[in-house]
């Protein structure tokens, strides 16, 4: 029989998934054409400058740089509004799995409208942020920063702010480098310098109309390098970072700032070995920064033991809990509805599945410890989860260099791994779960001195390798 009412759950549902592809197939129209504008203008700059690449980007021809935190907000608030449509008709279909049928299962896909609640929680953050240091400039100083010189400017903060006592700066020059193989791409993130600096005591002037923080960093000839992105496979880019903790939107913004080779004033001379900003007083002393997680003793003369605790805290601890569980019950609930024959669950289920089983496999490191026994001849890595240990054991003779990277992060908080190099691509991890940079440099250094390995220089961090 042919049914001519209209069924309007199903034009609802039909809706929202046009609603849905139609807005993604717009913002891409809209980014490939503002992207287009951008390359034009680029286009005119680099005719106009052709001798000063400083110059060729519409991000730097004034002098003055602008945060990108109103572009996130406005992205915060794109993927909270995609998130929410594909969750309304879980919401609009709940209760009557609930009512009629009686499938308590579905209740695992609410997870969709708690994560839609706290993409939103985010957008509004971003959102208040922006209002608040949204006209926040960056003016430039030196233009470009010199590499082997200095980079200085000012960062201007309009309106009054009676609570900001401090600013942490940090300047980093990162490298993005793709390599292609068997049809694969793979992207390697890695930090080649960073230094901070923190301002204390600021002064406003012009009354309360603004907030001026002076920014002065001396940069290293090596191992910089300028700032590049004519090749799209191996991109430099140097980021200036402000952070402050404030009541309300805590300060926290980003400006891509130029670094090139000059021959600035003050310029340092071409010295043959590689030069480093000063570091931390606490990573050149023997007591650790962190007692309460990273622990050693000396067994004898030439050998110590370390002791790192791989717990990252109850608040970490217990959101990775949530996150767990969140995507175990969807994946569990998809697994059933799959085998039950709602063949549409197996698309999502291609998505959870893998990402829930990765989750599973790293909540046993955050209840364990590492203990690491080096002397000069070798590096014993035993790693603890209750009764069960493994050992492994690393001739110090094949270890090339100690190097670290980031693990993990939530807000300010940050934790890393301590990696040995073996030559080529083999690395072996030592320490995971190290509670800050300033504790993985410790760590780097004491194992650095303890295998006679040379500890002048800083290492580079790599921070995220992906495929696609």
């Amino acid at each position: 029989l042919l049914d001519r009412e209209l069924r309007y759950p199903l034009l609802a549902f039909t809706t929202v998934f046009v609603a849905i592809f139609g807005s993604i197939g717009l913002g891409l129209t809209l980014y490939g054409w503002r992207s287009r504008a951008a390359w034009r203008r680029n286009q005119v700059l680099a005719q106009l400058y052709p001798d000063e690449p400083w110059r060729q980007s519409d991000l730097w021809v004034d002098g003055i740089v602008h945060p990108s935190v109103a572009r996130q907000a406005g992205m915060a608030w794109a993927f909270a509004a995609l998130w929410t449509a594909v969750s309304l008709p879980i919401v609009a279909f709940l209760p009557g799995e609930l009512t009629e049928r009686l499938n308590y299962w579905a209740l695992i896909t609410m997870a969709f409208p708690l994560i839609a609640g706290l993409i939103l929680t985010a957008a509004v953050v971003l959102t208040l942020r922006a209002r608040r240091f949204g006209q926040t400039r960056l003016v430039l100083d030196t233009f470009p920063g010199a590499i082997g010189g200095a980079f200085r400017a000012r960062l201007v903060l309009p309106g009054s702010i009676p609570a900001l006592d401090q600013v942490h700066l940090t300047l980093r020059c990162v490298r993005q480098h793709t390599t292609k193989s068997g049809g694969e791409s793979s992207t390697e993130t890695t930090t080649l310098w960073e230094d901070t600096r923190v301002h204390e005591n600021l002064a406003s002037r012009f009354g309360q109309a603004e907030l001026v923080v002076p920014v002065e960093f001396k940069i290293p000839r090596r191992p910089c390098r300028a700032s590049s992105d004519a090749d799209p496979n191996d991109k430099v880019s140097w980021t200036l970072r402000a952070e402050s903790t404030l009541p309300g939107a805590d300060l926290d913004l980003s400006f891509e700032v130029p670094v090139y080779h000059l021959a600035a004033e003050g310029a340092e001379p071409d010295e043959s070995g590689p030069i480093a900003p000063p570091e931390d007083p606490r990573v050149l002393v023997d007591e650790s920064p962190s007692p309460r997680q990273v622990q050693f003793a000396d067994i004898d003369a030439h050998t110590r033991e370390y002791v790192v605790s791989c717990w990252p805290g109850l608040g970490m601890f217990l959101w990775f809990l949530v996150f767990v569980a969140i995507f175990g019950g969807v994946t569990a609930f998809m697994t059933v509805g799959v085998i039950y024959g709602t063949w549409f669950f197996v698309c999502m289920l291609v998505f959870f599945a893998p990402i829930t089983g990765l989750m599973i496999c790293m909540l046993p490191g955050m209840l364990g410890r590492v203990m690491v026994t080096i002397d000069a001849d070798q590096i014993n890595v035993c790693r603890s989860w209750g009764p069960i240990h493994r050992l492994k054991s690393i001739p110090a003779d094949q270890v090339r260099s100690i190097e670290y990277k980031q693990f993990a992060s939530s807000g300010s908080h940050r934790w890393y791994t301590v990696h040995a190099h073996l030559g080529g691509l083999r690395k072996v991890a030592i320490a995971t779960m190290l509670p800050g940079e300033v504790t993985a440099r410790w760590f780097v250094r004491q194992v650095r001195e303890r295998l006679g390995l040379t500890t002048d220089m800083q290492p580079p961090i790599t921070q995220a390798t992906g495929s696609s």
